[in-house]
Parts: C-alpha cells; sequence; structure tokens
C-alpha cells in the first residue's frame, strides 16, 4: 500500500520528488515570506520606540529555522539551546544565532501591521501570512481542500 502512495505521487508530482527537505521548505517559505516578516517585525519594533533593531531577512530566516528545529530536541525551555551544558548543549543553535537576537526577535515578531488593524477580522495579526502561505501550499495541488491548524479546518 505504501508504494501505491508513493507512485501516486511521484506521478502527480514529479517536480517535488527530487528536491532535498530544504529545497521544500524555500518553496513555501521563500525571501518574500522572509522580507514580509522582517518588515512587519521591525515595524513593530519603531512602534515600540526601538529604533535600533534591524535584524537581516537572513536573521528571520534563521529565526524561524531554530524554531522549526526546536521542536524536534525540545527542551523544557528557549533558553536551553544556548546552554553550555554538556548534557544539554546544543551548538546547532547557538553557532547560528546569538541568545540575545533570538530573544529580541522573538519579542518584536509580527505579521501584519498593528496599525491597519481590522476590528472585523480576528486573523488579522495571521491573515497576510496565512494566505501567502496558502498561495504556495496550493501551488502544487498536494493539499486538500481544508487544511487543519491548531485544530481548526480552515478553507483554502
Amino acid at each position: 500500500m505504501g508504494n501505491r502512495v508513493n507512485n501516486s505521487f511521484q506521478d502527480s508530482q514529479p517536480k517535488l520528488c527530487d528536491k532535498t527537505p530544504i529545497e521544500l521548505f524555500r518553496l513555501f517559505y521563500d525571501n518574500e515570506m522572509s522580507s514580509m516578516i522582517r518588515t512587519e517585525t521591525v515595524r513593530y519594533a519603531r512602534q515600540k520606540n526601538n529604533n535600533h533593531f534591524d535584524p537581516t531577512e537572513i536573521d528571520i530566516t534563521t529565526f524561524m529555522g531554530i524554531l522549526l528545529f526546536s521542536g524536534y530536541p525540545s527542551l523544557p525551555r528557549q533558553d536551553m539551546y544556548w546552554c553550555r551544558d554538556e548534557d544539554l548543549q546544543t551548538t546547532f543553535v547557538s553557532s547560528l544565532m546569538t541568545k540575545n537576537k533570538f530573544i529580541a526577535i522573538n519579542k518584536f515578531l509580527h505579521l501584519a501591521d498593528n496599525d491597519n488593524i481590522g476590528t472585523t477580522d480576528k486573523m488579522f495579526r495571521v491573515r497576510q501570512f496565512l494566505s501567502s502561505l496558502n498561495e504556495r501550499l496550493c501551488q502544487f495541488n498536494v493539499f486538500s481542500k481544508y487544511l487543519s491548524i491548531d485544530e481548526e479546518m480552515v478553507p483554502l
């Protein structure tokens, strides 16, 4: 049964089968997504009167990668990824970004402009990001009509 599913996927999505995990990820999280997140994050920092905070798009992408990675070797607290104790040391994370930079990005991370909050749209703060992500997910016709996000069905 597993081969039938794999062959069906290979037949319907030959462009995706030869991609590495990072290449697949970059199809959905590209420079445009990173730029949008950076723009809104910096804007929020300015709204909070922090004029010195200025992460690069690479910083934002690295931050997102650390968030994804942190779901694999799960530690009780985020700051433990920078711990130097032999039994906890995660040099992969600490070599990519300092703890202070990670905390700063986490503090100001935003996906929408607070000055343009829609009073009727309860998902305003994530709407632009989700719409952009949905466009990217639909481009290969791999996903069904509905995606489950945090146990709620969201029509595409």
